[in-house]
């Protein structure tokens, strides 16, 4: 099997298994989901594609400033309390 379709599959279990998880445990908050879907991503990117470096990868650089806005928002929520 390809390395492409093994990375889809993967990830497609990875999410698969994130959303049943979290709803167990009613975690509501849609940035908390994002975010593990992100990491999945990066994840799931690294085993199956060691070489193919985040420059090239145009769909990386988008999720990761989307993850790092994510955070930089959370921080800011706990320290403005």
């Amino acid at each position: 099997m390809r390395k492409e379709n093994l990375f889809i599959i993967t990830y497609t279990l990875l999410m698969t298994i994130t959303v049943p998880s979290l709803a167990a445990l009613n975690e509501n908050r849609l940035d908390v989901y994002i975010s593990l879907f992100i990491l999945e991503y990066f994840v799931a990117n690294s085993i199956f594609r060691p070489r193919y470096r985040t420059k090239h990868d145009f769909l990386a650089l988008i999720l990761f400033t989307i993850f790092l806005y994510i955070v930089a928002n959370r921080i800011l929520e706990i320290l403005l309390r």
